[in-house]
């Protein structure tokens, strides 16, 4: 394989994430853009650091998304009405699928326990 071949792949250790603060979310959280553009219709990865206790309202994306989650417990809730009575646990290392257009809220709690 030639030198430009290699040029696209990387590796991205997670000491070199650049976390920014994004509007729609409580600033305790933070968005990072790992690989293309999450405006164009391409495929995209981004990355969402929610500290323990830190709430989402309800919401809705325009695509489909797949979450990974990679460490403590993510909930999510399904629905317009912000419940998290109603929310269901995602564990480290599971993924989460959410199908577009349909509003989603969510939530992480430290204790790895229900954040009611």
């Amino acid at each position: 394989m030639s030198q430009n071949n290699q040029a696209g792949f990387r590796s991205l250790l997670p000491k070199d994430i650049d976390w920014k603060p994004f509007p729609a979310y409580p600033p305790e959280a933070g968005l990072a853009i790992i690989s293309g553009k999450a405006s164009e219709p391409s495929p995209y990865m981004i990355r969402v650091k929610v500290p323990g206790g830190v709430k989402l309202l309800p919401h809705k994306h325009p695509e489909d998304r797949i979450y990974t989650v990679i460490s403590g417990v993510f909930y999510i809730g399904r629905g317009d009405q912000f419940d998290p009575e109603s929310w269901k646990p995602t564990r480290q290392a599971r993924l989460l699928f959410c199908p577009a257009i349909r509003p989603t809220s969510t939530g992480r709690n430290q204790a790895n326990t229900s954040p009611k």
